[in-house]
């Protein structure tokens, strides 16, 4: 069960200052894709170059307003490839190579604000495939807050030894993949730190899940781990809920959590 509390318009900023403040120094920053703003009534606002502050009397500087989501609903920012309210994004052939947007088949996508090289998940029911979920696992004492986790069990089809499917395990197999089957012709992809899966949370999508799903499609309106382990929680890691974008803790033996895979550019 998560740990977190059910205020989603309030969660946001704090999670957002809590980023901030205890973000490791390579930390990314990316804009939320936020374009409406809010009164205490609930009403919205448009960002317009008429009104590039049209919030209510003592609600002013929202995000709406803010970064790259505004300068781009004012005309003033544009992406170099793909993207909308503030994003930019190249997609990815399976051999790593940069395809045009109108491409209608791709395996990963890069981030070109982040440098950040994400998966793109399956529907094929293979290994990558975006029903599969997997427990927090990793015996990498260095990084894994003091407890391995849990090994886990059959909850991704058989896809992986021993039916236990774990965070390491996932990655493991994905890592050892060759010739033509290897992802983006890559070996180094791993699980993101919270702050990097945050980069590519769009809150401005509705319905959910709060991501483009043009581009990142078979995304699944659910929890995906992190590499983030809950500080004074070794039991706990930091996942992000893509149905509303909160980014809470939860059980390092929760098997109904998700995963996308990320690597970073040279």
């Amino acid at each position: 069960m998560p740990w977190t509390c059910s205020t989603p318009r309030h969660a946001v900023p704090v999670l957002a200052l809590l980023a901030v403040l205890f973000a490791p120094a390579d930390a990314v920053a990316t804009d939320s894709g936020q374009t409406r703003c809010f009164d205490a009534s609930g009403s919205t606002g448009v960002v317009s170059p008429a009104t590039p502050d049209p919030e209510a009397a003592g609600f002013n500087r929202q995000d709406c307003s803010l970064g790259a989501s505004a300068a781009a609903a004012l005309g003033v920012q544009y992406p170099s490839d793909i993207g909308s309210r503030g994003k930019d994004f190249s997609k990815l052939g399976s051999d790593g190579s940069v395809l045009p947007a109108s491409a209608s088949s791709w395996s990963c996508v890069r981030d070109n604000q982040t440098g950040l090289i994400w998966e793109v998940k399956t529907s094929d029911g293979g290994l990558r495939d975006r029903n599969h979920s997997y427990t927090w696992y990793s015996d990498d004492a260095n990084s894994n807050g003091g407890l391995s986790g849990s090994l886990g069990s059959d909850t991704c089809a058989g896809t992986l030894t021993a039916g236990q499917c774990n965070t390491q395990a996932f990655i493991d197999a994905v890592n050892a993949l060759t010739g033509n089957d290897r992802l983006c012709a890559a070996t180094d992809w791993r699980l993101p730190r919270i702050d990097e899966l945050q980069s590519i949370v769009d809150l401005s999508v509705n319905p959910r899940p709060a991501i483009d799903t043009a581009l990142f499609p078979n995304t699944v309106p659910a929890i995906y781990w992190s590499a983030s382990n809950a500080a004074g929680t070794p039991t706990g890691a930091w996942g992000l809920m893509f149905d509303g974008g909160v980014a809470s803790f939860y059980s390092k033996g929760s098997s109904g959590a998700y995963v996308r895979l990320v690597r970073s550019t040279p």
